[in-house]
């Protein structure tokens, strides 16, 4: 029955990124496969709070009021995420148990992200209500995979202070990775730690000289 209906209706894609100081509200107007209309529209971020604006908001039901058939996607930034290239039943499940991860085969690709980060989302965006959540390595794989050849290949997207990669051998996916590159940054400042801590110790060597002369 909804099938049928469709074909007097419009379809309208909604597509929301959150970014570290904006929002950006994406939506794409079809009907029998042609595309009627579609636009961007940025919203800034007036403070750091966990509420959505309520611009954002109104201009969401704004797109909802268009048409029955509306979908809202969410591409899902935060939490650590990866990706391998199968879709293992077993080692799937032993993986997202062991981690608390929620996991997603498509197209011969697994995608993980941490179920706190979902549980999150869903609840600051329970105002708007999201009917998918897509991960920023199903736009990578879009983006790159007709690019794919037999040989190695290294692609990488950055999205404010986000960073998605993937490394493929021989075609296939070897390694992919989704961090916030704050992440990073606190790695390489606790590792800077542990090297002057190393050196400091290196000091002490000095006073083992000074007995082995006396």
């Amino acid at each position: 029955m909804l099938k049928w209906l469709s074909t007097f209706y419009s379809r309208n894609f909604v597509g929301i990124q959150e970014g570290k100081d904006y929002f950006s509200v994406s939506h794409l107007l079809v009907k029998n496969k042609k595309i009627k209309s579609s636009a961007t529209k940025i919203f800034k971020k007036v403070d750091d709070t966990e509420v959505l604006p309520v611009v954002l908001k109104k201009y969401v039901e704004s797109l909802e009021a268009k048409t029955p058939f509306c979908y809202i996607s969410y591409m899902l930034q935060s939490g650590l995420q990866d990706a391998v290239m199968n879709c293992d039943e077993d080692k799937i499940n032993n993986k997202s148990k062991s981690l608390d991860l929620e996991s997603l085969c498509i197209k011969n690709w697994t995608l993980f992200s941490h179920r706190t980060s979902i549980i999150e989302m869903k609840e600051r965006y329970k105002v708007i209500g999201v009917d998918y959540i897509f991960s920023p390595f199903l736009v990578l794989r879009e983006e790159f995979f007709n690019k794919l050849t037999k040989t190695n290949r290294l692609f990488v997207m950055i999205i404010d202070e986000y960073v998605t990669l993937a490394i493929f051998k021989d075609g296939y996916l070897s390694f992919g990775l989704h961090t916030n590159t704050k992440n990073i940054e606190k790695e390489e400042e606790e590792d800077a730690e542990e090297d002057i801590i190393g050196l400091n110790d290196l000091s002490d060597l000095s006073d083992l000289e000074d007995l082995e002369m006396n």
